[in-house]
């Protein structure tokens, strides 16, 4: 809901009001985890209640979007239908706390990408030659062969990344070992 918040600009009044207009026309489907409704005698309790779209068009509703509410109070000369008959007849008040809101319809409603890609780590032939190389390098800083080949992994991907991902830290270990027999024999390390 940060996209949403009121902070007074244009922007954000403008995208409140097309939030607004997508829970009326039902276009964004919504649910409260708790539904309070206050009938003339008693108060129901609800958990997870769909959201009907009728709740959202009413005239006296507030979207609190800071305390996660919607509050409605029915005005006596104009109810809608619903509480003229049927089961929401006599409800006079309606409190929404802690609205769920279905994000995908959300984001289509107000044309906004949500789920904005991650960027794709690519294996270039250049950053496998330049991993291979590195790891060469700390081939050396360890005669001794202490260290794992998780551990070089894990000093390859955060020495380059964004230009290498785990496959291309085994294409690049592969020709890093083709010349250095020790560490290309398998089982455990000398001394452990």
């Amino acid at each position: 809901m940060a996209l949403l918040d009121q902070d007074g600009s244009d922007a954000a009044d403008l995208a409140v009001r097309r939030f607004k207009l997508g829970l009326q026309i039902g276009s964004i489907r919504s649910q409260a985890k708790s539904a309070l409704l206050h009938f003339p005698n008693h108060v129901e309790k609800k958990y997870n209640w769909p959201i009907p779209a009728w709740v959202w068009q009413a005239r006296t509703g507030q979207l609190v979007l800071e305390e996660d509410r919607y509050l409605i109070v029915f005005d006596d000369y104009a109810p809608p239908r619903e509480v003229r008959s049927g089961p929401f007849f006599g409800v006079w008040k309606i409190e929404l706390i802690h609205l769920k809101i279905h994000k995908a319809e959300m984001a289509t409603h107000l044309e906004i990408d949500l789920m904005a890609p991650k960027p794709k780590v690519m294996n270039s032939s250049n950053a496998i030659r330049t991993c291979k190389t590195w790891l060469e390098g700390e081939f050396r800083k360890d005669p001794n062969q202490l260290l794992k080949k998780s551990d070089f992994q894990k000093g390859a991907l955060s020495h380059f990344a964004g230009k290498l991902n785990p496959k291309g830290f085994r294409d690049a270990w592969r020709m890093a070992i083709a010349s250095d027999p020790a560490r290309a024999k398998g089982g455990r390390r000398p001394g452990t």
